[in-house]
């Protein structure tokens, strides 16, 4: 993917960014890892590729360009994604948030506001919400952001009234 720019393997990293190497014996020298302008809202990606036809699972991880350029944020995102690495099965349980701590990070699974917002990546824009329907028995409007699946029939479960839609 040209828009990726290889930083280095994750021990390399690793060692760059101060994390502690020794909560991870062996996995990192073949992982990848990536900085990924791309990424919108969230600081870091590991991701999972199965090769089919070798039966063969490689991991990399992404890394987003404000990330890079505070330390802090770097060692606590790429503790996170490499846990994610580590402990694959158990998404942001307590083996995951375990050894994000060992490895140096805080072990939280998300950032805050606060923390977006001082390295620069823009907050989450809600979707404008608007009327897709109404209850043709109580007259009852359904906001949503996006229109009801066409196809289908709704009940209002209040009255037992049909949506329609508009």
């Amino acid at each position: 993917m040209s828009h990726l720019r290889y930083l280095g393997n994750a021990l390399e990293i690793a060692r760059r960014v101060g994390a502690n190497v020794d909560a991870v014996d062996g996995i990192l020298a073949g992982i990848p890892v990536y900085e990924n302008p791309r990424l919108r809202r969230t600081f870091g990606r590991a991701r999972r590729i199965l090769n089919r036809d070798e039966r063969t699972l490689r991991f990399s991880i992404e890394l987003h360009s404000a990330v890079m350029a505070d330390a802090e944020e770097l060692l606590d995102t790429f503790a996170h994604e490499l846990a994610h690495v580590g402990e694959w099965n158990d998404g942001h349980g307590r083996k995951w948030a375990a050894l994000a701590r060992r490895l140096g990070g805080t072990g939280k699974a998300t950032a805050t506001r606060e923390q977006s917002k001082r390295i620069g990546i823009p907050e989450r824009q809600r979707r404008a919400r608007r009327i897709v329907a109404t209850c043709e028995r109580c007259g009852l409007e359904l906001w949503r952001a996006r229109a009801l699946p066409s196809g289908r029939v709704y009940s209002h479960r209040g009255c037992g009234g049909r949506f329609e839609s508009r």
